[in-house]
């Protein structure tokens, strides 16, 4: 409990000095990857930038300083690649926020994924560059679709619980006493879903 109050009071003073440094700074986004896909690098604007090296989640701690952040992300990692993530950020004093909507609830969140190729046969026609290969693969055979179910599905199998994450914190906590992870959850849609802050 102790532990948890500290994080409040820290995190309260971090949002009040993120906001009061860069309240007048141009912020410059960089997106990286593991295996990073050269067709985007000619299309950078100057506040989105893509680092043109591969680069490991855990790793770009050590590379860049500001805020770190991550959509959906989560369950692509396995507990050991999740906790390195965080002991990296604690030992670079970085800051991070990462979101995942994904949620192992079978009925709200496992089952709905019978309905994404029925979605996707709707909506298809709609794609901005629909082409015979779509035509192919989704209708004909019906490959993306299938691809797209099994994806999801395990995509939600694989996710963590608000208990799992606290546990993986806590052991980052407990080596880097003075560094805070919270972990709150967002009600989406009027509480069928709800979107995990680690942050």
């Amino acid at each position: 409990v102790k532990m948890m109050n500290k994080c409040r009071i820290k995190h309260k003073i971090k949002e009040e000095t993120i906001k009061e440094n860069n309240e007048n700074s141009q912020v410059v986004i960089y997106k990286t990857d593991l295996y990073p896909n050269k067709k985007f690098f000619t299309g950078a604007e100057d506040q989105i930038q893509y680092y043109q090296k591969p680069l490991a989640a855990d790793r770009a701690f050590s590379v860049f300083d500001g805020l770190f952040c991550m959509f959906s992300a989560l369950h692509h990692f396995d507990e050991h690649e999740l906790l390195k993530i965080f002991m990296h950020a604690a030992r670079n004093r970085q800051k991070f926020s990462f979101f995942d909507i994904s949620q192992r609830r079978f009925f709200t969140d496992i089952f709905p994924n019978v309905f994404l190729p029925g979605m996707m046969w709707i909506s298809a026609p709609f794609f901005k560059r629909f082409s015979w290969k779509h035509f192919v693969f989704i209708y004909l055979l019906p490959v993306i679709p299938l691809i797209v179910f099994i994806d999801g599905t395990l995509s939600r199998m694989r996710a963590y619980n608000r208990k799992e994450l606290q546990v993986l914190a806590e052991r980052v906590m407990k080596r880097y006493p003075d560094f805070c992870i919270k972990i709150t959850e967002h009600p989406l849609l009027g509480g069928l879903q709800k979107v995990t802050e680690i942050a």
